[in-house]
């Protein structure tokens, strides 16, 4: 589940940066990118199929996006549109994954803890656990930054554009 969760996380952060690398036409760049991807995947899978199963192929995945994907791409749009070092992009990435490991990890010590309970009460506790922890801790780290109270802003607006529309609905209906 590990591995499945690590390839998700990794497939979450690569999809905006690809998009922004194509919406600045960085295409020359990263042409061989995929090629290079999908043999090392396939490359890696190979090996791992036989001792490992299912896992060795998710793990090909993994290992073949963070050696292309992952670091590549940002260097890419950090060199040719920003004209910045992407050191600090890699930082809060790796901020970013620090927070997912360790609210996965609170999540499991908290299961770890509580006692045993039908299969759908469980689900329950997990589901509820994971909407606060990774909210809270999101929360607490970064509710002073520029980014969360754009967000935050963007929310209240959503929020308010909706109860009016809601409100119209209702005065015209």
């Amino acid at each position: 589940m590990a591995v499945f969760v690590l390839d998700y996380f990794l497939s979450a952060i690569s999809g905006p940066i690809g998009a922004f690398r194509i919406a600045n036409g960085l295409f020359v760049q990263t042409k061989y990118q995929s090629i290079i991807m999908a043999g090392l995947n396939l490359a890696i899978s190979i090996l791992l199929v036989k001792p490992l199963g299912i896992l060795g192929v998710l793990i090909g995945t993994v290992v073949s996006r963070l050696l292309t994907h992952v670091w590549y791409e940002p260097l890419v749009i950090y060199k040719n549109v920003f004209g910045k070092s992407v050191w600090l992009y890699y930082g809060k990435l790796l901020l970013q994954a620090t927070i997912t490991v360790l609210g996965c990890l609170a999540i499991w010590g908290i299961m770890q803890l509580l006692p045993t309970m039908n299969i759908w009460m469980e689900f329950a506790v997990r589901v509820e656990l994971c909407i606060i922890i990774p909210n809270f801790m999101i929360i607490l780290i970064f509710y002073r930054t520029q980014e969360f109270k754009q967000c935050i802003a963007f929310a209240k607006n959503l929020f308010v554009k909706l109860i009016l529309k809601i409100f119209k609905r209702r005065k015209n209906g």
